[in-house]
């Protein structure tokens, strides 16, 4: 017998109609993702507030630039997972952990912002040298591209529901049980992001800021602060790596790059 399916859509499928009830733990990440969203709005704003474009070289000026559109790029990823569509804000993610690569390797090396200039930059490879200085983006970069950008056969179901005889293909994953933990990894992914976008951003300006809320001048070197914050995103980081194993039943291998 023929097998019929119809498409639905979120709205008519209600599957996050329930979702506070059902997962609490992912509505505290939903809220985790958004404060750090604003956290990473509030540097951008810090290095735009204190420092006049006409006061910036070249390279500096493109990294304000930049980061705007990063955290751009990572409110749209938060929107669309609001909706329920992982697999385009997981693209989303993946592009902002190649541009936060890109100018903290161009920070790094002037040489980088030249072939960047010339069109001759290769992002993906950036995201090795930008790991030495902020592991959780090779973490992040190879989760992505593991699951999203290569996806595996283990995630050929996220779009899957059946009902009763018939069967519908739902255009977001059910949130009942374990088909949930996938979301629960895009936000503790995103707020993780939002908050290295945070860093990050101060990081590349930080000889030039007199006050940071990441970072502190000791001695004439840019030291990490001893906040919450920091620690809470290497305890993310962790997390993340073993929601991971949650939804595939098996160690992840360690991204390329990272530690």
């Amino acid at each position: 017998m023929e097998r019929q399916y119809r498409i639905q859509s979120l709205a008519e499928s209600g599957v996050f109609s329930n979702l506070r009830v059902k997962q609490p733990r992912l509505e505290s990440l939903k809220q985790a993702a958004w404060l750090n969203l604003q956290e990473a709005m509030d540097a951008i704003n810090l290095i735009h507030d204190n420092i006049p474009t006409k006061n910036m070289d070249d390279r500096h000026f493109a990294f304000s630039i930049m980061w705007v559109n990063c955290l751009s790029d990572l409110v749209g990823a938060f929107r669309s997972l609001q909706e329920g569509f992982i697999h385009p804000a997981a693209a989303a993610r993946r592009t902002v952990v190649e541009s936060v690569a890109a100018i903290v390797a161009m920070k790094i090396d002037e040489k980088d912002f030249e072939q960047f200039r010339a069109g001759k930059l290769n992002k993906p490879k950036t995201v090795t040298k930008a790991t030495k200085v902020f592991p959780t983006l090779g973490k992040s970069y190879g989760q992505l591209t593991q699951y999203f950008t290569h996806e595996p056969f283990e995630a050929l179901g996220r779009g899957f529901i059946t009902h009763g005889k018939g069967g519908s293909f739902v255009l977001v994953p059910s949130v009942e049980r374990d088909h949930a933990l996938p979301q629960v990894m895009a936000y503790l992914d995103t707020a993780i992001l939002a908050h290295n976008i945070a860093t990050a951003a101060e990081w590349s300006f930080a000889y030039t800021l007199k006050e940071m809320r990441h970072w502190k001048h000791d001695k004439g070197q840019i030291r990490a602060s001893k906040s919450p914050g920091m620690d809470a995103i290497q305890a993310g980081a962790a997390l993340l790596e073993k929601t991971a194993e949650e939804i595939t039943g098996r160690k992840r291998p360690r991204a390329k790059g990272g530690k």
